[in-house]
């Protein structure tokens, strides 16, 4: 299995894609639903953890719960990392030194996790999006269609879950469900957390794994600094 999209692998019909607009929230409401279709048993939010690095190598990787309560603040599921960590963290306490990653620059092993415990032993075929504002696609843009979801524009792939921390010219996907549409994973290309719709099932899965930190939310809740209500 390849590591890298290859070009031709980009789907020159952006329909599978289709569906996804209608059942979203108002893209300016700043909700998950903005992020994730309606019409999915349950919804949870994984959180990037903050890092310790040491020479570009990962160290030791921090919970926003562990973060929150280092810093006297609450952990709920709309906290905003702005809000429960120190402006200069690593020079006050020396604990964590990189704040969570966008998509981008995720520890690939949280994308897979997240891929194997939605998948299962089934390994579907899924739909990948990969927003078109980087200059990474410069030299793609006018020989591939792109899908309309919520503001923006986005390249399809499609291929195995197992492909979800796959990038396409150096970019991860933002998006990607399999076929009969059971499940759905946004990360948005500006956030450093992942929202999720699935079934009781997955997401039960989710929630207690020892690998991610997640939080059961809602379509309602906010993705923005000013979702944090208690800190």
């Amino acid at each position: 299995m390849t590591s890298e999209w290859k070009r031709e692998e980009v789907l020159r019909d952006a329909r599978l894609a289709e569906w996804v607009d209608p059942l979203l929230s108002a893209a300016n409401s700043g909700t998950v639903g903005s992020l994730v279709p309606d019409g999915y048993e349950r919804y949870l939010r994984v959180l990037h953890p903050a890092e310790k690095t040491a020479d570009d190598v990962v160290v030791e990787s921090f919970q926003w719960a562990d973060v929150a309560r280092i810093n006297g603040k609450i952990a709920h599921a709309e906290m905003q990392w702005t809000r429960i960590s120190e402006k200069y963290p690593d020079l006050d306490r020396g604990l964590w030194n990189e704040g969570p990653h966008r998509i981008d620059f995720l520890q690939p092993e949280v994308t897979d996790e997240i891929a194997h415990l939605l998948g299962g032993d089934s390994n579907p075929r899924c739909v990948f999006a990969f927003w078109e504002g980087n200059t990474a696609f410069d030299e793609i843009t006018s020989e591939f269609p792109k899908a309309s979801i919520g503001r923006f524009n986005y390249y399809l792939t499609a291929g195995d879950v197992g492909r979800a921390s796959q990038t396409l010219e150096g970019i991860r996907p933002n998006m990607w469900w399999p076929i009969d549409r059971s499940w759905y994973v946004c990360s948005n290309f500006d956030l450093d957390s992942t929202y999720i719709g699935a079934d009781s099932a997955r997401s039960d899965e989710i929630i207690v794994s020892r690998s991610l930190e997640a939080w059961p939310t809602r379509r309602s809740h906010r993705i923005t600094i000013c979702g944090d209500r208690f800190n």
